[in-house]
C-alpha cells in the first residue's frame, strides 16, 4: 500500500469564497500528475475559539450563488491539468 506523499500533490488552483458565517474554499489539486481533481472545504470562523472545519454539506442559495463563478474559474484549470 503506498502512501500519500505532500510533495507529490500539486495545487493548480485555489480560491474562497465568503459569507457571514463561512468560507468555503474551491482548490483544484493533481497528484503525481493524475488528473486533476477539485475539492470543496468549508470553514466556520469562530470569534471566541478558533477556526473549525466542516464538511460542505447543503449549500445555501448565497453560498451556490457565490460560489458558482469559482466553480466555472476551477474547471478551466481541470482542463488545464
Amino acid at each position: 500500500m503506498s502512501r500519500y506523499k505532500q510533495d507529490l500533490d500539486r495545487k493548480l488552483f485555489a480560491k474562497t469564497w465568503e459569507g457571514q458565517q463561512w468560507k468555503i474554499t474551491v482548490s483544484v489539486h493533481s497528484y503525481k500528475g493524475m488528473a486533476p481533481k477539485m475539492r470543496l472545504s468549508r470553514e466556520k470562523a469562530n470569534p471566541k475559539y478558533h477556526r473549525s472545519a466542516s464538511d460542505l454539506g447543503y449549500l445555501t442559495r448565497e453560498e451556490t450563488e457565490g460560489l458558482l463563478p469559482i466553480l466555472q474559474e476551477a474547471l478551466l484549470h481541470m482542463r488545464k491539468g
